[in-house]
């Protein structure tokens, strides 16, 4: 199955651009989709804290957050739009 992927902030140079088109097997999970993102060490610490997500990432299920769902285990379909968003600071 294919879904796109659309990274914010500094994720969009860590991630290479603006949106990704990812193909998955069916029945993948967010954290399917994020292992597979994460294929360095400098990707995989920008987005889990050990082997979660860290609490300040919004990870979003065509426009729900993920943890209104299932967290990592948020079953993925054809067509889906995940977006990810880092924590964001300034003042």
């Amino acid at each position: 199955m294919k879904i796109t992927v659309k990274f914010f902030a500094y994720l969009r140079d860590l991630f290479n651009g603006r949106e990704n088109k990812i193909e998955l097997r069916s029945e993948s999970t967010i954290g399917d989709l994020l292992n597979l993102l994460c294929d360095s060490s400098g990707r995989r610490e920008q987005i889990f804290d050990g082997g979660e997500l860290k609490p300040q990432m919004i990870v979003l299920k065509n426009g729900y957050h993920i943890k209104h769902l299932s967290g990592l285990e948020t079953k993925l379909d054809e067509g889906d739009t995940i977006v990810l968003i880092p924590p964001v600071g300034g003042g």
